[in-house]
């Protein structure tokens, strides 16, 4: 019986990490009941995809002086975006 639901978990994972306007979707639901946390360990421990879900993903920093002032802009509101969703993740 464990076997059926570890496979069952298994190629539901891979047909919404097929479909990502659905997984999209899903992560939307899951976050509004609150089940975000649990669903998303259930997640990293079944899935085969490669981690994408905020994980370990370290960007250089982008030196200010080579952006244009608009591009520098949408820079910092993408950033602050960024940080809100990871403080109303925790």
């Amino acid at each position: 019986m464990k076997n059926f639901f570890r496979l069952f978990i298994q190629h539901s994972l891979a047909f919404l990490n097929s479909r990502p306007d659905l997984k999209h979707q899903c992560a939307i639901l899951v976050r509004k009941l609150g089940l975000y946390k649990t669903l998303r360990s259930i997640y990293l421990r079944f899935s085969t995809q490669p981690l994408h879900l905020n994980q370990g993903y370290t960007a250089e920093p982008i030196a200010d002086k080579h952006l244009t002032p608009r591009a520098l802009r949408i820079y910092r509101e993408l950033k602050a975006a960024i940080e809100e969703r990871h403080r109303e993740d925790d």
